[in-house]
């Protein structure tokens, strides 16, 4: 093919690709300002917090870290703290990346179709492909909501000590994953319905893929800043900054991955704002933003 017939047709994927994004993330906008009558929250983290407000309250940071990443007990648990590429899910030889999924049985159709929606955009904008399994991969998310699975007053204790090395109290579920791939069934939590939302959906499957939190990135303190004072004291391990690869991208205020304003308040004042600018929106629920996209294509190497 002709060299500059190749240099046209890429460009022009480009310009697909943003405009793509762009469309999907205002009509993601759109549908969610509707929802936000109901739910009254302003940005992802929020709502799951919200939803895993009893989980951290009597468990710390011993089951969960970081508001909604689930602790890995096993030997290599902090391998994806070091480097993210260690824990990737493996490349296909047509060079996407596909990572099976599997819900629970407490999931209606709509719920179903939600899940879908938010992991197709995934799919359609990154080589990273979802897709709900009925084989029997030994690796895979397990998506559960636990309300659904377990009988009142009860503790869910995963038969797979491999994928999940402790108990979780069945009344503190909430919204929460592992970071990155574990080679084995690892444990997904989006309680019904307070984690049923389209941005918090992709939150907790970019964790899966292997991305932390926005704000704990190495380099965070150029960006943004923490006022400790206002943070509970005994949260504020939540904004511990990572030895993170940052695949040499830029800092995204407006990631699904990043905390909202006042996370972890103590007195409602803010506990995190963008530096210098103090008015950059942070913390979103419309979905992917155009880094994160960006992002993912980078971290599994997609279309090289």
């Amino acid at each position: 093919m002709n060299l500059n017939v190749v240099v046209v047709l890429v460009f022009i994927l480009t310009i697909i690709h943003i405009q793509l994004v762009d469309s999907m993330n205002s009509t993601n906008q759109g549908v969610l300002k509707r929802k936000r009558k109901d739910t009254n929250e302003t940005d992802v983290f929020s709502i799951i917090l919200k939803a895993n407000e009893e989980l951290l309250k009597s468990t710390g940071s011993k089951i969960i870290e970081h508001g909604d990443i689930l602790v890995d007990n096993s030997r290599n648990a902090m391998i994806c703290n070091n480097s993210p590429r260690s824990c990737l899910w493996p490349r296909a030889k047509d060079g996407n990346v596909y990572v099976p999924y599997k819900l629970g049985r407490e999931y209606n159709a709509f719920s179903r179709q939600l899940i879908k929606r938010s992991l197709d955009e995934i799919a359609i904008l990154t080589c990273v492909k979802f897709y709900h399994s009925h084989k029997h991969e030994p690796a895979f998310i397990d998506v559960n909501s636990e309300r659904g699975n377990s009988a009142p007053g009860t503790f869910l204790v995963t038969m797979d000590v491999s994928a999940l090395c402790t108990s979780i109290p069945h009344n503190d579920d909430g919204c929460f994953a592992v970071i990155g791939y574990r080679g084995r069934r690892q444990k997904m939590s989006l309680q019904i319905p307070q984690c049923l939302h389209f941005g918090v959906i992709a939150h907790e499957f970019l964790h899966a893929i292997g991305f932390h939190h926005e704000h704990c990135r190495s380099d965070r303190n150029k960006y943004v800043k923490i006022f400790m004072h206002n943070v509970v004291h005994e949260l504020q391990y939540n904004f511990n900054i990572l030895h993170t690869n940052n695949l040499g991208t830029e800092y995204d205020y407006s990631s699904v991955m990043h905390y909202g304003r006042t996370v972890f308040s103590r007195n409602g004042l803010p506990t995190i704002l963008p530096i210098p600018d103090p008015n950059v929106e942070i913390g979103q629920i419309r979905g992917l933003s155009t880094k994160d996209v960006a992002k993912i294509n980078k971290l599994y190497n997609c279309g090289m």
